[in-house]
């Protein structure tokens, strides 16, 4: 049902991790330092993925989630620098601060339903990100959530897009256009 906090934390042998069925909770810190980590599936849905719950993975490469997330707080993702890829086929009620912040390869990320909220600096310097895929509607894009990143060509929202925070998409030089899909903003 859930994982602790620092649970499996400085494990330095791990090299994957699958998880079959739902979670609750990805404790704070659960894998942190795991720098030999490389994937992450889960086949269901979870709840909380804590604060720096993977933060420091540094060979992690691709995330995938066949379910719905609940909310992935700050520093979630932050400096998995070897991070390409991240997908989840449901929605995401939040995206916390910072969450993959310095996940510098990271090229696509896709979601597969409905986001409630994409917090402050959540994309910050993902140099490589190229293309969001978003399939449902976005209540909010905050603060320099994607500030900068100037491989950024695609983003796509397939519903109605709330607000988007201050700085957001500033220096995005890549960006040529903002589709979004289903009724507007």
């Amino acid at each position: 049902a859930s994982i602790g906090e620092s649970a499996f934390s400085y494990c330095k042998n791990l090299t994957g991790v699958t998880i079959q069925g739902d979670v609750g909770t990805i404790g704070d810190s659960a894998f942190s330092y795991c720098r030999t980590l490389t994937g992450v599936a889960i086949q269901g849905d979870v709840g909380t993925i804590g604060d720096s719950a993977f933060s420091f993975c540094e060979d992690l490469t691709s995330v995938a989630i066949q379910g719905n997330v609940g909310i992935i707080e700050a520093s979630a993702f932050y400096y998995c620098r070897a991070l390409t890829s991240v997908a989840f086929s449901g929605g995401i009620a939040a995206i916390g601060k910072m969450a993959f912040d310095m996940c510098q390869k990271l090229v696509k990320v896709t979601i597969g339903g409905d986001v409630g909220s994409i917090g402050e600096s959540a994309f910050f310097r993902c140099e490589d990100l190229a293309a969001v895929d978003i399939s449902g509607k976005v209540d909010s894009i905050g603060k320099s959530a994607f500030t900068n990143l100037n491989n950024l060509t695609d983003f796509r929202v397939g519903g109605t897009l709330g607000s988007i925070g201050y700085g957001a998409f500033a220096g995005c030089e890549g960006l040529t256009a903002f589709p979004v899909v289903e009724g507007g903003m």
